[in-house]
């Protein structure tokens, strides 16, 4: 797909399948997402058929691999899984090279238990049926730059600062992911371009139609000197759960919970059903914010990242150390090192 088009429709063209099969016979498949950034995919689906005389793990562990030999050919750094804990399957991961960074949790709100939300009695209260946490979530965005007017900033004053989400957030946004997650994850992921991390998290830059939103609806609360967090609202449009994402900057802890109970409000206002949040380890604000709200833990889940080493296709000299009384460090000497 052209970029100006990409650029326009929430699509990512960029997944890619893969199918084991023997003698027109379906043993498995896998499946990738590829990032805004197109260095880095996500896996998906990884599945393989019950077989009598082959084992499953030796179909899971042939797609993978296969999947890491295509890869370079991609311009692929890193690929990223997301397995559930302590499961027998991640050993598989495990024995292909991938290495554990954090874990994410899944917390489900159900409005039938303990709700402190009541929807409006003209909205059919059908609860959604199973729970399935998708593993890719589209995310797009709206457009205005204005305090949405069914907020009363009165009843919440920790909320006066809400705003919906505009594309000037971009920088503000990553700064926000910088200030929460810990260095050994931002050095797993390498989120280190603002507009790229913004596509990953938020979807489109650009303002785009209602039918394509799908009612999305992102916030954040702009204290002045930084963003004091990130909530995206992502309505239900089957018989499945809403979803609601929120990221709490550390010295703005009292924005969790009236977000939070802001997030359920309009939710609930659409379809009353379940809602379910993933939350990193490391979030304890958000996790704490999430308990007292009335959300139960489900479900923990390892977050897997695999490093690809790309074969380079030139030898050359590089400058391994320039002079270093340039910079004023004495006693180091002055000669110049190359290597190979």
């Amino acid at each position: 797909m052209p970029r100006f088009l990409r650029n326009i429709f929430p699509l990512n063209p960029a997944s890619r399948t893969w199918i084991c099969e023997d003698h027109w016979r379906i043993l498995g498949f896998a499946q990738v997402q590829e990032r805004p950034s197109h260095t880095m995919w996500d896996i998906s689906y990884l599945a393989s058929m019950v077989q009598r005389n082959l084992s499953g793990d030796e179909v899971l562990m042939a797609l993978i691999e296969y999947m890491l030999e295509m890869a370079p050919g991609h311009g692929i750094l890193r690929v990223f899984a997301k397995v559930e804990d302590e499961i027998p399957e991640q050993e598989l991961f495990q024995r292909a090279g991938f290495q554990r960074y954090a874990r994410e949790l899944t917390y489900v709100y159900d409005p039938n238990v303990g709700a402190q939300f009541i929807a409006p009695s003209n909205i059919d209260p059908n609860v959604g049926a199973q729970f399935i946490a998708p593993s890719n979530i589209d995310t797009n965005i709206g457009s205005q730059f204005i305090a949405p007017s069914n907020i009363d900033t009165t009843q919440n004053p920790n909320l006066s600062s809400l705003r919906r989400w505009n594309r000037h957030h971009v920088w503000g946004l990553h700064q926000l992911y910088r200030s929460v997650t810990p260095q050994r994850v931002q050095m797993a992921e390498m989120l280190e371009n603002s507009e790229e991390f913004a596509k990953l998290t938020v979807g489109s830059l650009r303002p785009l139609p209602s039918p394509l939103s799908r009612g999305r609806e992102n916030y954040v609360c702009d204290v002045g000197v930084r963003l004091g967090a990130w909530l995206q609202l992502c309505p239900s449009h089957g018989s499945g759960p809403h979803q609601l994402s929120l990221v709490v900057h550390p010295e703005h802890a009292e924005l969790a919970e009236p977000l939070l109970q802001f997030g359920i409000k309009k939710l609930q206002e659409k379809s009353v059903r379940s809602i379910y949040c993933q939350v990193h380890e490391y979030e304890s604000i958000v996790i704490a914010a999430l308990r007292n709200s009335g959300f139960e833990h489900t479900t923990t889940r390892a977050m897997l990242v695999r490093h690809i080493a790309l074969l380079a296709t030139r030898q050359r000299t590089v400058p391994a150390l320039e002079q270093r009384v340039v910079y004023g460090v004495k006693g180091l000497g002055t000669v110049n090192s190359r290597q190979q």
